[in-house]
This record gives C-alpha cells, structure tokens and sequence, in this order.
C-alpha cells in the first residue's frame, strides 16, 4: 500500500474507532443502542494504536483464553494485522 493510503486507512480507523466509542458510551445509557457491542468494536479497531487498548485486549484474552478465537476472527474480518501469540504488551508481567 502506498504509504499516503496508510495515513489515510490510519485516520479512518481512528475517526471510526472513537466514533463506536461515543456510540458505546451512549449506549451505556439508552436502551436502544448496544453499548458494551460499540466500545469492544471501538476498542478492537483501536487496539493497534493506542496501548492502553491494546493492553485491555492482551487482558481479556489471557483472562479468557477463549476469546482469543472470536477475537482473531474479528481482527481479520476489519483487515487488521493478528495479534502475536507471546507478545505482552510493555509493563505488563505475564501470569
């Protein structure tokens, strides 16, 4: 990909990442909206690039190893980059 298409695929998934987010906080308190479904969506396209994200879902998945399945699947399906299986992110002790 030529790297002008990079920022641009970056910008938009943040744009889109923060925007799941608001509808996820939203959804916290309107009935009609699925709150907790727009933040883990948001946080998934997010992880990449924000640590504090990226630490929540290297929590999740080793909390629930099961997770990691529907997890991958998500991430490919948005077309991000997998998860390496033994990578821990910076300042966290694996357990």
């Amino acid at each position: 990909m030529k790297p002008i298409w990079r920022k641009v695929v970056l910008v938009g998934r943040h744009i889109l990442g923060w925007l799941f987010i608001v509808l996820g906080i939203l959804g916290l308190f309107l009935p009609i909206l699925q709150g907790i479904l727009f933040l883990c969506i948001g946080v998934l396209l997010l992880a990449d690039d924000i640590p504090p994200f990226k630490r929540l879902i290297h929590k999740v998945e080793s909390r629930w190893p099961r997770t990691r399945g529907p997890l991958e699947t998500a991430r490919r399906w948005m077309g991000l980059r997998p998860q390496a299986e033994a990578e821990c992110p910076p300042g966290k002790d694996q357990r």
